[in-house]
């Protein structure tokens, strides 16, 4: 958070670690036939990253924050006030992606994509293509903010493979406290390629959570959530207001793979339920455990 905030009381503990050995994993799958492409890009990358901060004081403000696509989760947010405001902003941000097994069977033929970034798969003729990818990821994002000034705009976004949450506020007198949970451990994309058409399928297993309670006076005060398909929306709700409003609200959206005995990295996908459980899912043994027990 930068700009002109006075009487700032600031604490902020930041951890990003990562292996020495560790590099981007990825693949790229492009398809091709008269009439018909497709091209599907995967990347991900071992990383710990988690924040507390607390912002208190009197002043102008803007904040930027931008979590890139690991194996498909993002989060953005853009928020700024440019005039004096009175603002407490208390956050608390953990964010976790680690490698897994990735295999390809194209006709029968197996590939073992585990082994760092793999250069593209071009195919140009008929076939059937399998890719079984395990990358466990998880975002667990906190924030708790009440303002007062001339106004707020402030855009949010959280994203799980096309289960898209997005906020945007405009407000002079904000409560807001809200929490984003998501984890994906698993996804399967599957192609079909004839000499006329491709048709692709993904089924993953993630599970996404966002509950939200605010009261708000402002010009401006709109959330999206989509649940997607690969070719599409499948659910979508849509708020807008505008003055005065008291918001409560819970959102959970899931896909599920099932379990094949055989399957000895899947791992259980879950969030927690409400505001009070969320240091449960700060706790280090707690996450080690939905990552599968590896230590970092």
């Amino acid at each position: 958070m930068v700009g002109g905030i006075r009487y700032l009381a600031l604490v902020v503990l930041l951890c990003m670690l990562m292996p020495p050995s560790a590099s981007r994993m990825g693949y790229d799958i492009i398809a091709t036939v008269p009439g018909s492409a497709i091209e599907i890009h995967r990347t991900t990358d071992y990383i710990n990253f988690s924040m507390d901060s607390s912002v208190k004081g009197t002043g102008n403000f803007s904040k930027l924050a931008h979590i890139t696509k690991f194996a498909g989760v993002e989060a953005k947010e853009l928020s700024a006030s440019s005039k004096a405001s009175e603002l407490e902003y208390d956050e608390r941000l953990q964010f976790l992606s680690r490698y897994g097994p990735v295999y390809a069977t194209i006709d029968l033929q197996s590939i073992n994509l585990t082994n760092g970034t793999v250069g593209p798969i071009f195919l140009n003729g008929a076939a059937d293509v399998v890719v079984d990818e395990a990358w466990p990821t998880y975002l667990s994002d906190y924030k708790k903010i009440s303002y007062l000034g001339p106004g707020l705009v402030s855009i949010e976004q959280y994203d799980n493979n096309g289960d898209t949450i997005s906020k945007y506020l405009d407000s002079w007198k904000l409560s807001k406290e809200s929490l984003y949970q998501t984890f994906i451990n698993r996804s399967i994309i599957s192609i079909n390629i004839t000499s006329t058409s491709i048709k692709a399928q993904r089924f993953t297993n993630r599970s996404s959570l966002y509950q939200l309670s605010e009261s708000s006076t402002g010009a401006a005060d709109r959330l999206d959530a989509y649940q997607r398909s690969l070719n599409g929306n499948i659910v979508r709700v849509s708020q807008n207001f505008i003055g005065s409003q008291e918001m409560n609200l819970r959102l959970g959206m899931s896909d599920v793979i099932k379990k094949n005995i055989s399957d000895d990295y899947w791992l259980d996908c879950c969030c927690c339920s409400n505001y009070s459980d969320y240091s449960d899912y700060l706790n280090k043994n707690t996450i080690l455990k939905l990552l599968g027990g590896k230590a970092y």
